[in-house]
């Protein structure tokens, strides 16, 4: 079982194992799947979560599967749903991060 696997990997705290293994699940059966599936949502959400472990390298990863999962979150879950709501949380945060990374590395770019 795929997802029994990147459910072990994420419980044995390897995160660089627990992502590939988690992308492969994505790409595997993100065309056998429908979008909303409640596996690959999962996978989604796991795979953020993963990638905001470290956001100074990899922000621009975790805002993709985040959107991803955003999306399916609101098409299946119902308007306050709390698992909707963290994620709507954790993405303005992600954002956020996203503006401050970007005006950092302009500044350093613009410096003499």
């Amino acid at each position: 079982d795929a997802f029994a696997t990147v459910k072990q990997s994420v419980e044995s705290d390897s995160n660089l194992s627990a992502r590939t293994v988690a992308r492969r699940f994505v790409e595997t059966y993100a065309h056998k799947f429908h979008r909303n599936h409640f596996l690959l949502y999962n996978v989604n959400v796991v795979l953020t979560g993963l990638y905001n472990r470290n956001p100074c390298k990899d922000l621009d990863q975790a805002l993709v599967y985040h959107r991803r999962a955003l999306i399916t979150a609101h098409e299946v879950t119902r308007g306050c749903n709390p698992e909707k709501t963290h994620l709507l949380l954790t993405f303005g945060e992600s954002m956020a991060a996203a503006s401050y990374l970007e005006r950092h590395r302009r500044r350093q770019q613009s410096a003499p």
